[in-house]
């Protein structure tokens, strides 16, 4: 009789605690794999979104660069300084120059004089411009001042 009840015991089904555990560790790992599977869609949209923001930027950011870069070289330009300087009250220097090889002055080495007003600026509104010019005039003066 025992070899009976052991034989019984051992065809006996596992108990049911066994089987409902390793359903429950099952279902953790799959739940626990969605659930970093949606973390790691949502991380890499909002990278992508990022992405998308600072390339805009860049773009934007590039374009800028190139806007001021044609606005320098157009500042810089021989004629575009001259029109500021004379806005400035700025004359043209005399050129002279001292030869290295003896000392010896080249040139008119005599101060600078304002240029002539042409016949056209002659009167109250001289040095002013024309309509169309945006620039300010530079101040005019008489010679009798205090």
């Amino acid at each position: 009789m025992r070899t009976l009840s052991r034989r019984l015991a051992s065809d006996a089904p596992p108990p049911l605690r066994g089987r409902v555990s390793f359903a429950l560790v099952c279902a953790m790992v799959i739940a626990s794999t969605m659930a970093a599977l949606l973390a790691l869609n949502i991380a890499a949209t909002r990278a992508s979104y990022a992405q998308e923001d600072l390339s805009a930027r860049l773009v934007r950011l590039t374009e800028e660069q190139q806007a001021l870069a044609e606005d320098l070289e157009a500042r810089q330009a021989p004629a575009a300084l001259e029109r500021e300087a004379a806005d400035l009250g700025m004359v043209p220097a005399n050129r002279a120059f001292v030869s290295m090889r003896d000392g010896t002055l080249l040139g008119d080495a005599s101060p600078a004089q304002p240029p002539e007003p042409d016949e056209d600026e002659v009167g109250p509104a001289a040095g002013a411009g024309t309509a169309d010019d945006t620039t300010p005039a530079p101040p005019t003066t008489t010679g009798d001042a205090p």
